[in-house]
């Protein structure tokens, strides 16, 4: 409830996790949305995700692979009308 209480709220949907895409809690998130919301959405769910690789060792390629704040900034631009961003 607390999920589809905030779309009807806002209208738009940006879920962000380090897993990948696909098979993830974040693709299940959606389809919870998708399924209990749809009509309140004015826009696609945005879903930022960790890069489609193994997760590295190396900490330098951890970084590299995982979602930057950057990338969820982004995703929420790409779903607000251009009149309500800030620049």
């Amino acid at each position: 409830d607390l999920l589809v209480d905030s779309v009807k709220k806002t209208n738009r949907v940006v879920i962000a996790e380090e897993g990948w895409k696909y098979y993830g809690t974040g693709q299940g998130l959606a389809a919870l949305i998708y399924e209990n919301a749809f009509d309140y959405m004015d826009a696609p769910i945005q879903h930022v995700t960790g890069a489609d690789v193994p997760m590295p060792y190396s900490k330098v390629l951890e970084r590299a692979a995982l979602p930057k704040k950057s990338d969820i900034v982004n995703a929420a631009k790409a779903i607000v009308p251009a009149a309500l961003v800030r620049k």
